[in-house]
């Protein structure tokens, strides 16, 4: 029974022990399989704490870490806006500071140095895909096309966005200065023909909007915007006020020292059918003289300046077209009183353009007014075309006699290009030796001009083959003298003018030499100045042998290296003669058949009218004592003996003269012509007692 009991009492004990392994085993499994209690949860970043610290702008290492936290924020699903906006603008501080100080740490920024412009354009590009604002992406993108030389992009809408009170304002400000001041830094130094070109050249997507206003055009703008700009400043970004400093220390070494010239223009329209022949250069005259209604202006081109971040006109009250020199009946006469008169307002004005020329050409030497020691000083002229040539040729009488003897005209509609000519006749200039040659010559009268040979013997003929359509052929019996070419108050000499001369430049003749100024011989002061303009453009645009010397004579203006010389300068009311007709009387090619007229027939009744005609100049005679010239009238003598087609091709006399004669010859009767029409050339010359 003991042991029956004993053997129960130890199973009993087995079993227990093992249950409790058991527990104490299932106890270790459970624990082991327990999950480890959950990290601390962390605070949701203080975006606006963040956005405190980092307005600061201190670009240090606390800056980046701020900055990698933000944008870490705004990359998760579901991101506050205001965390996504606080990136763009604190990236777009970041980039604009950077490039306004060339800072190391920009490459923190945008993965680049500061000079690589492709990665700048990268980085805008990828802040315009962050933004929420479709205008603002629109803009930066925009602007990420002016650091791409292959984008084709439009700046418009970042003018005036720079230009607002917008929060990121200031640094899309700061980027655009910092690429426009790299970009003025290629054409700072540049000719005053170029600088808009190289401009729009250096910075994609300029505006450029077509004007004919100078000071609205791609240069001027640029500098006028920058002006603002650095006016507005840092805006509400105070923590960029240090990198606005910069680049406005930076703007000022830069345009500080310099003059940059405008063009003087009084037509902003380009003459219709009229090559555009004027030469540009290193160098042109701030003088002009302007001739305009009945008064006659001396001024200052426009020219800016840079100083205390302010860009302004440094021609002051002397800008174009200045002040009066001349009026009225100043203008009709030649005399000392009038050059000492016009001179001292001439001196006047380039006095005050010496040390602005000094800033505006400083590499320029003699070319400048104020070097050119014993040569004659250079004057830029604006004409109104619909000015008397008698007045024309008394301003550059005036303006010679006072020592500026060096005349380019600006033609119409050209902001930078001049036309070069000689008064009268080929000046003296010191060690420049004249140019050589026999000279074509070219006559305006009322309505054509005519070109002939020069006198140079049977080697300098008129060039034979066909003459462009529009081209008249001259003849004296069989014998061709020369050819005309019509010009119409509208429309000009077509390019016809050009294309002659071009003809005889290019096709001299075997032992004729040519020589490159042209003499344009002003037969009636009472042309326009648009047909002495356009003969002037014409003359400049003949082909032919380049003048290469050209500089010699005008210094500055530059051949070569995209400015092709001209083949011919005109000689503006030069003082040679045409070749007189071997007769009094020559008949003239026409469209119609033409007859045979007998010269006695015609002089004789020419010679009847000859006293009623003498009356016409004696008549004006009493009012001017001086008077005396030639007039020349060409006809036809039609089929029934009646005269026709009068015009006066040359008159020295004044239209008043012209017209009484006209009126004498229009009632004449001749006999009839054998075979068709005549057309006579007949001159007269008076002088008084004769």
């Amino acid at each position: 029974m003991d042991a029956r009991l004993r053997e129960r009492s130890v199973a009993w004990t087995r079993r227990r022990r093992l249950a409790i392994a058991s527990l104490v085993l299932l106890g270790s499994v459970i624990a082991c399989r327990r999950e480890p209690p959950p990290p601390p949860r962390e605070p949701p970043l203080d975006v606006g704490q963040v956005t405190g610290r980092l307005a600061a702008l201190r670009f240090d290492d606390a800056f980046f870490r701020d900055l990698e936290a933000l944008k870490g924020a705004a990359s998760k699903p579901g991101a506050d806006a205001a965390a996504q906006d606080a990136v763009v603008r604190f990236e777009l501080v970041a980039l604009a500071a950077g490039l306004a100080s060339g800072a190391e740490w920009l490459a923190k920024v945008t993965g680049a140095v500061p000079g690589d412009a492709g990665r700048v354009a990268a980085f805008l590009k990828g802040l315009a895909d962050r933004a929420r604002d479709e205008g603002l992406a629109r803009d930066l993108r925009a602007l990420a096309g002016a650091y791409d030389p292959s984008a084709v992009a439009d700046l418009t809408g970042v003018l005036t966005r720079a230009e607002g009170d917008t929060p990121l304002a200031p640094a899309i400000r700061l980027v655009a200065i910092r690429r426009l001041l790299d970009a003025l830094r290629t054409v700072a130094g540049a000719p005053d023909s170029e600088r808009g070109p190289l401009l729009m050249q250096a910075l994609p997507g300029w505006p450029n909007p077509p004007t004919s206003d100078p000071m609205q055009t791609a240069f001027p703008a640029a500098l006028r915007h920058l002006s603002r700009w650095l006016a507005l400043g840092e805006g509400g970004e105070k923590g960029l006020a240090p990198w606005v400093g910069k680049v406005r220390d930076e703007a000022a070494a830069l345009l500080g020292a310099h003059a940059f010239p405008l063009p003087a223009v009084l037509d902003p329209d380009p003459r219709p059918a009229t090559p555009s022949a004027g030469v540009a250069g290193t160098y042109s005259p701030l003088v002009v003289a302007t001739l305009k209604g009945d008064e006659m202006r001396v001024g200052l081109r426009p020219v800016l300046g840079w100083k205390d971040g302010q860009v302004s006109d440094l021609a002051g009250e002397r800008v174009f077209p200045g002040v009066p020199a001349a009026a009225g009946e100043d203008l009709s006469r030649v005399s000392d009183a009038r050059v000492e008169q016009v001179g001292a307002r001439l001196r006047e004005v380039a006095e005050a353009a010496t040390p602005i020329e000094a800033r505006a050409y400083p590499q320029a030497g003699t070319a400048r007014n104020a070097d050119r020691k014993d040569r004659g000083r250079a004057l830029l002229w604006a004409v109104e075309g619909s000015q008397v040539a008698r007045r024309v040729e008394t301003a550059l009488a005036l303006a010679e006699r006072a020592g500026f003897t060096e005349a380019r005209l600006l033609q119409p509609g050209s902001f930078f290009r001049v036309l070069p000519v000689f008064f009268r006749k080929v000046p003296d200039v010191p060690a420049v030796e004249a140019p050589k040659g026999a000279r074509v010559l070219v006559a305006l009268g009322p309505g054509a001009a005519e070109v002939y040979p020069p006198a140079g013997g049977p080697r300098c003929k008129v060039p034979g083959g066909a003459w462009p359509e529009g081209v008249r052929v001259l003849q004296q019996g069989r014998a061709v003298t020369g050819v005309q070419v019509r010009w119409e108050e509208k429309a000009g000499f077509k390019g016809l003018l050009a294309a002659a001369l071009g003809k005889w430049l290019g096709e001299p003749g075997r032992g004729c030499t040519l020589s490159p100024a042209v003499p344009v011989i002003v037969r009636s002061r009472d042309l326009p100045a648009a047909m002495l303009l356009d003969a002037a453009a014409e003359v400049l645009a003949a082909s032919g042998p380049a003048f290469t010397a050209i500089a010699d004579w005008f210094p500055g203006l530059a051949c070569g290296e995209g400015n092709p010389c001209p083949a011919a300068v005109p000689i503006l009311f030069a003082l040679d003669r045409v070749p007189k007709p071997a007769k009094v009387e020559a008949a003239v090619a026409v469209s119609r058949p033409a007859g045979f007229c007998d010269k006695k027939d015609v002089a004789r009744v020419m010679s009847g009218r000859a006293g009623a005609v003498r009356a016409c100049y004696e008549m004006h005679l009493q009012r001017n004592p001086d008077l005396a010239g030639r007039l020349e009238v060409r006809f036809t003598i039609e089929e029934d003996g009646t005269v026709s087609g009068l015009a006066v091709t040359v008159n020295d006399l004044g239209q008043e003269v012209a017209a009484c004669v006209l009126r004498q010859i229009s009632s004449l009767k001749f006999a009839r012509p054998a075979g068709g029409v005549c057309v006579i050339r007949w001159p007269y010359r008076f002088k008084p007692g004769m």
